[in-house]
């Protein structure tokens, strides 16, 4: 196996079934087909091991405890910035809250649309249940404002990596907001920088 080098970027399809879960939910949400959803992304950190956003946090983990259940790309940027800086920027996002409540958002998303169509049609023949749909509608909305100030104090793997590489000009925002991003289009962005020659592919692991 290659030896990997710091800011090396690496990509994840996993197969267990949390990794499934991440890959169906992005699927749902981005409209890409299931079997080519990535599941991660994390950086290298230093000679042993990746930043990571993990379920615990932002924390540095051990990238060949990845192999066993995990189809792996990395890529490699030719022209690398001052690493004292990415080490400034790294440390910072270090230790911070993995963003569940970002799947909470999402799911209060998908129920306000459920019940606001049902609690409509249900109107028009009893007024009653559509006074509950409609409350239930209320209570999601007041969930979701705490929600979103929770989840502006939490970072994904797609956050915490566009952070890092944004931050350090390697790749542009897909938007004005970090929180937007997902592993595919990251992806999309350094494959684009390999047809310049920015970017190489040095690592290709695909689970037997």
């Amino acid at each position: 196996m290659i030896k990997l080098k710091t800011l090396d970027v690496c990509f994840y399809t996993g197969h267990s079934f949390i990794s499934k879960c991440i890959r169906l939910l992005t699927s749902i949400r981005y409209g890409i087909p299931f079997k080519e959803c990535r599941s991660h992304i994390d950086i290298r950190y230093n000679n042993e091991q990746n930043i990571s956003a993990e379920p615990k946090g932002t924390t540095l983990v051990d990238f060949e405890d990845s192999l066993k259940n995990n189809d792996i790309t990395v890529y490699r940027f030719r022209s690398l910035p001052d690493l004292e800086f990415f080490y400034y920027i790294a440390d910072e996002l270090l230790g911070r809250k993995y963003a569940y409540a970002r799947y909470g958002l999402d799911a209060a998303r998908i129920f306000s649309f459920v019940f606001g169509v049902v609690g409509t049609l249900l109107s028009l023949f009893n007024w009653k249940v559509n006074a509950g749909f409609f409350i239930a509608l209320l209570i999601l909305q007041l969930g979701s404002i705490w929600l979103r100030k929770v989840d502006a104090q939490t970072y994904d793997c797609s956050e915490t990596s566009s952070t890092l590489l944004t931050g350090l000009n390697l790749l542009s925002s897909i938007s004005s907001k970090l929180r937007n991003e997902f592993p595919n289009g990251m992806e999309s962005q350094i494959k684009l920088l390999v047809k310049y020659w920015l970017v190489d592919v040095v690592f290709i692991h695909q689970v037997k």
